[in-house]
Formats: structure tokens, sequence, C-alpha cells
């Protein structure tokens, strides 16, 4: 994971000096329409191939799901392609949306065709796997978009970044899972996988309702040359730690999983993966705090000024995420998966878009960021509500392992 984040790190900030704030705002811009239909591209199929014990699982409902979710992707691919990209073009009065963002659901049917193979590996707990695929495909698509942007293709640098590692990912996938698709299809196969992945789709959703509400709104009022600011605010607070995340899921899930009929090694293992986040993001963003403006002022002079102020805002958001950074994973994994969606809806409609919104239309960026932090906090707090009905969780543990740390 380190070697991989340090690698994304370097690209990003190559073509952050090469680039200008205006193309990260426009990919801001398109991300915040595709990541919706990215979240509901598996129909949370991967989900219950994960979490589903093996002898409930046939080979069968792996075809299923395979065929399933590629026919899906075409239609999610036709729908962004037609209607989304024209529509997110007048809407965001940037033209190129309308050839951007087709372009970006490309990914839509490399992850289809993954599918099946990554959720293998990943309910067998092939992690070591995993990351040889994701630092080779990171590594190949890093070089040719720094070499584009060289070669002045700006915004398009940073698209064939994201979509190439979906693509260079594939013949990684089916070589280390040693899976291999069949056209076989089965009614009661489909039924038993999408009547537990529509509920993790629409959970998925809501959260990319919170996460990507702010680009929306600040794309929509400011523009897409202060949105790229606020973006690259994120990306140098959110980098380690979204990358942490990732992979504590991908591990924590099948682990959860095996623990679901004992709530007390459920709980014990959230609490030792909270510790594991506080040990290595604390320090990190502690740091970021402190040194931002001299950091940025040595790799990028004064090119990403007003960026500084935000990723002051978000390195302190982060350590407040980072409390309950696995929360969703453990309840998921419990099954309560109605109670989470009700988690994320009561959070993101509450607490994230009107203050956001509110912010941003009041303050400007600097309101969005307050906006999301004082939103981070609340949701905090409701979230330890439902932990503790449902597991007996306590502040106090996380108040006695900050103290430790």
């Amino acid at each position: 994971m380190i070697i991989n984040t340090l690698f994304s790190l370097s690209i990003q900030f190559i073509l952050a000096k090469i680039l200008t704030p205006n193309d990260f705002g426009v990919l801001a811009m398109a991300v915040v329409f595709t990541a919706f239909i990215e979240v509901i591209s598996d129909a949370g199929m991967s989900a219950v191939l994960i979490q589903k014990k093996k002898d409930f699982l046939k080979p069968t409902h792996y075809h299923t799901a395979n065929i399933t979710g590629f026919l899906w992707s075409i239609f999610l691919f036709s729908i962004m392609t037609l209607i989304v990209a024209p529509f997110a073009s007048a809407y965001m009065k940037a033209e190129i949306l309308s050839k951007v963002i087709p372009v970006l659901c490309l990914s839509l049917i490399f992850n289809a065709i993954i599918l099946i193979p990554k959720s293998i590996l990943i309910k067998n707990m092939k992690f070591r796997e995993i990351a040889v695929i994701s630092n080779l495909s990171n590594l190949l698509s890093g070089i040719i978009a720094v070499l584009l942007a060289i070669n002045d293709f700006g915004l398009w640098s940073l698209v064939c970044y994201i979509v190439c590692k979906s693509l260079f990912s594939i013949p990684f996938y089916y070589h280390f899972s040693k899976w291999r698709p069949k056209i076989i299809w089965e009614k009661k196969c489909f039924t038993d996988i999408f009547s537990f992945g529509i509920t993790t789709s629409a959970t998925s959703f809501v959260n990319v309702l919170t996460g990507k509400f702010d680009f929306f709104i600040i794309g929509k009022i400011l523009g897409s040359s202060l949105l790229g600011y606020y973006s690259f605010a994120i990306l140098i607070t959110n980098l380690f730690r979204d990358r942490l995340v990732a992979v504590l899921n991908k591990v924590l899930y099948p682990v959860y999983t095996t623990l679901q009929e004992d709530k007390n090694k459920m709980l014990s293992t959230f609490i030792k993966t909270t510790s594991i986040n506080i040990t290595f993001i604390y320090p990190l963003m502690f740091g970021i705090i402190l040194f931002s403006e001299d950091f940025l002022y040595l790799f990028f002079e004064n090119k990403w000024n007003d960026s500084i102020i935000l990723i002051k805002i978000f390195s302190f958001t982060v350590l407040i995420q980072m409390l309950n950074n696995s929360h969703t994973t453990l309840i998921r994994a419990k099954g309560d998966v109605k109670i989470e969606l009700f988690l994320q809806l009561t959070k993101s409609l509450i607490f994230f878009v009107p203050l956001i919104y509110f912010g941003t239309y009041n303050f400007g960026l600097v309101g969005s960021a307050v906006g999301y932090l004082i939103a981070t906090i609340l949701s905090i707090i409701i979230s330890f509500v439902v932990m503790k009905n449902i597991f007996n969780f306590k502040f106090i543990f996380l108040i006695k392992i900050i103290g430790k740390k």
C-alpha cells in the first residue's frame, strides 16, 4: 500500500506541476457525475460474493454475476454517454464534459470485466496479489499520463490516468485469480445475489452523494478553476487516508463476515483497526497542518496557494474521520445493511448536503470546507450512537486509544 500510494502521489504531483487548476477542476466536475454510476456499476454483487459463505455460493452464482455485471455496465455506459454527458455539459456550462464523461465511463466496462476475479481474490484474502495488480496498473497508467501531460494533452492526461488503471488491471486479475468465465445464467442465482446487493448499492450511492456533493455545488456556483484548488486540497489530505481505507475495507470485510456471529470479536477488531488508523494517519495530518505552506512552495511555488487554507481544514477533518473509519464495513458485514443505509441517508441529507450548500453559497471555498468539517463531526456522533445500540460500543474506548497514542 505504501509503495502504491507514494507512486500515486508522485504522479499526481508531477501532473499538478504541469497542468492547471482548471484541468483538475474540469476532471472533478466529470467525476461528480461518473462517481454516482460507478457505485452502482456492480449492483452490489461484489459485496454479496464476498459476504456470503462459501457453502452458499455455487459456480453458477459467479457466472450469473459476471454476465449480469457486464450487461449492466453496457447499459450504464449508454445512459452516461447519451443522456448524462450532454446534461452535465449544459448544466455545468462546460462543453468539454460531453467528451470527458464518456471516456471516463469506459472504466465501467473494464471494472465489470474484473468483477468476479477481483471479488474472488478479496474473498480468499489474497491481498498481496491485489497489491501487485494495483502497483503494476498504477505504474503503467502513470507513465502514460505523465508523457501525455508533457506533450500538452492537458486534461486528457488526467482522464487517461484514471481509465488506464482499470484497463491494465484486467489481465493481472484473471492471471492471479485463475477464474475463467462461462456463458451460464440462472434466475435463482440472480435473485440470490441481487436481493442483497441492491441495498448495498443504495448505501454506496448515498455515500457518494455525501462525498461528492461539495464538488457539484462548487463547480456549479464557483466554476472549474476554484473547484480545481478545492480538489487539489482533498487530494493532498485524503490520498493516504483513502488508500488506507480501501486496503483496510478489503481486508476487514471478509474478516468481519467470518466473525458475524460474535459481536464482541467484531468490535474488538474494529477497535484495533481504529488504533492502526490513528497510528499511521495522525502524525501525517499534523505534519500537513504545520508544514503545508512550505511544502507547496517547495514543489509548486505560488501555483496552488489558494489551496493552503483548505488543506489545513481538510487535514483536521481527516483526524475526525479516522475515529470511525470502518464502521459501515462493520455494520454491513454483520448483515445490517438497512441500518447502514438509514445511517448514511441521515448523515447525507441532514448534515452534509445542507451544511455544504450553505457554506459554499455564503462563504465560497472556505465555507464549503468548514461545512464539510462540521457535518463530519455531527456524523461521527450519530455513528457512535448506532454503534452503541448494535455492538455496545462506548466512546471511552476511543479516548483510551488516543491517550495511548
